[in-house]
């Protein structure tokens, strides 16, 4: 598939509750290739109840953003950090198969539009040490190296995490709902 094709085929749309499944397949599947690269192992993933991917989805602090064309090929979340003014950026994954074709473009340049319409001041994530490709696709979008590395619980302690994050323009902050029927789509995708 060739990055215009990503670019103008894929859609990124904001799930909820409905999506479960679909969710669950996508972090599975990032599990089973990347076992190291996320905060749950692929035993606690599939341990996890449905009832429990439910209430994460329809959670008013975070959103999940899935990219597909004819096939579920990226996911990543967003939520709100213990700071009000940042948002973490987690989750993240594409398929191998779609890597360096534009699909984590697509993913975080949703992530950081969505943040600015809810008026963060920052996006905060962390990427293994390692993973130099990730990196890339995150500086690409602004990120920087916050100088913060820490290793990953256990039993991954022996992969190390750095933390980067983005400074957001200002923006008016938008009052968040408290149903998820009435949350504003700031940047047009519930639509």
């Amino acid at each position: 598939m060739a990055l215009d094709t990503i670019a103008t085929q894929a859609e990124v749309t904001i799930v909820d509750s409905l999506d479960w499944e679909r969710v669950r397949e996508l972090s599975l599947m990032a599990l089973e290739e990347s076992p190291c690269s996320f905060g749950l192992t692929l035993e606690e993933k599939l341990r996890r109840e449905p009832k429990s991917w439910i209430e994460h989805l329809d959670s008013l602090s975070s959103r999940t953003f899935l990219l597909d064309t004819e096939q579920l090929i990226g996911l990543a979340t967003i939520k709100e950090s213990n700071n009000p003014a940042e948002a973490l950026l987690y989750g993240t994954w594409v398929a191998p198969k779609s890597r360096g074709l534009g699909a984590g473009d697509l993913l975080i340049q949703t992530a950081i539009e969505y943040a600015i319409g809810f008026g963060y001041q920052r996006i905060i994530l962390s990427v293994g040490s390692d993973n130099h490709p990730a990196q890339a696709l995150y500086e690409r979008h602004g990120f920087v190296k916050t100088g913060l590395e820490a290793p990953q619980p256990m039993p991954r302690q022996h992969a190390r995490e750095i933390q980067l994050a983005l400074t957001l323009p200002h923006t008016e902050f938008l009052e968040i709902p408290t149903l998820a029927s009435e949350a504003p789509d700031p940047v047009g995708l519930l639509n």
